[in-house]
């Protein structure tokens, strides 16, 4: 599925609760942040040179979200 089909058919987390009271990562949501990626896929890139990682490396990665990663 594509990135923005994907995008419609996601329900908006937190929906009917105060701002206030939400996690953050719901109020990020609602008003449309769909990725999490402090220092977005350059830090990424930048990291995985740095360690050294070969195209045949298998890495995983481990993340706390609403979906899958994007990619």
């Amino acid at each position: 599925m594509d990135q923005p089909a994907l995008r419609k058919n996601l329900p908006v987390p937190g929906e009917g609760l105060d701002a206030a009271r939400m996690p953050g990562h719901w109020l990020l949501a609602r008003v449309g942040k769909r990725v999490l990626r402090p220092g977005g896929v350059e830090l990424t890139r930048w990291m995985l040179d740095a360690l050294g990682v070969d195209p045949e490396d298998r890495v995983v990665e481990l993340t706390a979200g609403l979906g899958p990663p994007p990619g």
